[in-house]
């Protein structure tokens, strides 16, 4: 089960902007049939629950994937204001020392 409390401000602040995001996009980008946006939601749902299960993979993928964007985006040259403006942000609050702690490996007992 999810502890939503112990999950750091930075963290659920990402959770909330991306969900909200996820779902504003859902909403405001018509051109698509409804099923591949439903399906952003969705997806968006699953991995905000598992980073806040502390799925470091989940976590570092993410983070990538933002990188990613940024790197396509720069390369095709169509990158708008405000998708600089969310990658940022998700970045800032994914790199924040206090969700770094959070996803921090367990220290595994020295052997000697």
């Amino acid at each position: 089960m999810v502890e939503w409390g112990r999950a750091p401000w930075t963290l659920r602040a990402y959770v909330v902007f991306a969900v909200v995001g996820a779902a504003v996009l859902a909403i405001v980008v018509s051109s698509t049939p409804a099923a591949p946006r439903l399906f952003l939601v969705a997806f968006e749902l699953v991995v905000c629950f598992f980073l806040l299960r502390r799925v470091r993979w989940i976590w570092l993928l993410t983070i990538a994937f933002i990188l990613l964007g940024f790197v396509l985006g720069a390369i095709e040259g169509n990158m708008r204001w405000y998708g600089i403006a969310q990658g940022i942000v998700a970045l800032v609050l994914l790199l924040h020392p206090a969700t770094q702690e959070f996803f921090k490996r367990a220290e595994s007992p020295s052997s000697t």
